[in-house]
Order: structure tokens, then C-alpha cells, then sequence
């Protein structure tokens, strides 16, 4: 009967032993859970780890941690400061260059020159004078007029009897018509600038990206999240 009554004692102890494991062990991952939505390893540590208790308590005033957690995480953070673990996201593949720069706001083709004086005309990197109404032949302007003809019906432009029309002094018979030839002045505005990236991306290589928010830096098509000067990448 006493042999009985010591065993029933041992295992209502073993039970109320294994009881508050299962409670205290519950508590550490409940707690540890909690502190990772507050610890984050790409956040730079700014209190000393081998601080006091209180300190820790500081940093989560709203956390009650018990000794044993506190000096989990002071290894584990004591473990990873040396190194910066970054947050990323993508930003698009990007788009080809689009945009001319302000000292050069002309785009001709793949490349931007600047503009030309006023009265000139920019065809790649030249500034030809404007013709205004008269006809542009490449480097040289012609005023084309209809000549004065007196011709047989079968020669109406004078053709092959080129008497039979006249035109103005310094102008050139060509039968029907008249033309004079002025050549155009012209100057350089230099070999050309490549396009850029307007100023609602940002320019990598080739392409145009959209610009990464606050903190974070891009490279090709993923922003990066900055890294403390405290921690190496």
C-alpha cells in the first residue's frame, strides 16, 4: 500500500514537470517569434549586444523577455553584425534611351545636337542656312519661276527651239521654267551627344529604369536596400 502511494506521488510530479517544460518551452518560441517581427539582421545595430538586460529591455519596452532569450539573441545578432543582409525587388527590364540632354535638345536620328542660330536649319551635325520660300536642292537653294515662252504649239517649253523662251537676268532656262541657284552657308554644331534617360528614370548601361524608392539602390533591373556604413555587404 505504501509502495502504491510513493509511485502515484513520483508520477503526478513527472506530470506536473512535464506540464510547466511544455509551458516554458511554448513561452521561448512565442517569444522568439515575436522578436523577429522587431530584429531585423539588414537593420544596423546600434546598441551594444553585451549591454545590460535593461538596455535590451529598451529596445522593445512592450516585450518581456526572460534572461535565457536575451542571450539567445545577443549571440545570434553578435553572430551576423559583421554582414548587411539586403531586402531587393525588381524594377522592370527597362527601355531603351529616349531623351536628349538639356545642353543638346535636338535629337537627328540616335543621336542630340544643340540648336542651330536663328535662319538655320540642322541636318545631323551641320546648320544649313533656311531657304524660307524657295526651293531647297541639298547644300543650295534655287528660286524657280515659269519662264516667258512665245514657242510653236508643238514646242510649248522651247525645247528645241530654245529662242522661243526667256527668262530673267542670272536665272537659268531650263524650257517651262527658270531657276537660280543660291548656295547655302553653313557651320558645325559638332559630332552629337548620345541619348539619355529622361529625368522619371534612371540611366544603367543602355537602359532606362524606374528609380528605386528611398534607401535603396539600383542595379540593372533590382533596387537594392542601402547597407550601414557600420556593415559591409
Amino acid at each position: 500500500m505504501e509502495l502504491l502511494f510513493v509511485l502515484c506521488l513520483l508520477f503526478a510530479r513527472q506530470a506536473n514537470s512535464e506540464n510547466v517544460h511544455d509551458k516554458q518551452e511554448f513561452e521561448w518560441n512565442n517569444t522568439v517569434s515575436t522578436m523577429e517581427k522587431y530584429f531585423e539582421l539588414t537593420t544596423p545595430f546600434y546598441y551594444n549586444l553585451t549591454s545590460t538586460d535593461d538596455m535590451m529591455v529598451n529596445v522593445t519596452p512592450e516585450i518581456n523577455l526572460s534572461p535565457p532569450v536575451k542571450r539567445v539573441l545577443r549571440e545570434i545578432f553578435r553572430s551576423y553584425e559583421p554582414y548587411c543582409w539586403r531586402h531587393s525587388y525588381g524594377r522592370g527590364v527597362g527601355r531603351p534611351l529616349h531623351a536628349c540632354p538639356d545642353h543638346a535638345p535636338e535629337q537627328d536620328g540616335l543621336l542630340c545636337y544643340p540648336l542651330c542660330r536663328d535662319g538655320y536649319n540642322g541636318v545631323g551635325p551641320l546648320c544649313w542656312q533656311k531657304c524660307n520660300n524657295l526651293t531647297s536642292v541639298g547644300f543650295a537653294c534655287m528660286d524657280v519661276r515659269t519662264s516667258l515662252r512665245s514657242c510653236p504649239w508643238y514646242d510649248k517649253c522651247g525645247i528645241f527651239t530654245r529662242a522661243c523662251s526667256s527668262c530673267p537676268a542670272n536665272y537659268t532656262n531650263f524650257g517651262c521654267l527658270c531657276g537660280h541657284f543660291y548656295f547655302r552657308d553653313s557651320y558645325s554644331r559638332g559630332i552629337g551627344t548620345p541619348l539619355v534617360c529622361s529625368d522619371s528614370y534612371e540611366q544603367d548601361g543602355a537602359l532606362c529604369y524606374d528609380k528605386c524608392n528611398d534607401k535603396y539602390n539600383g542595379v540593372g533591373p533590382v533596387c537594392w536596400q542601402y547597407c550601414p556604413i557600420t556593415q559591409p555587404v
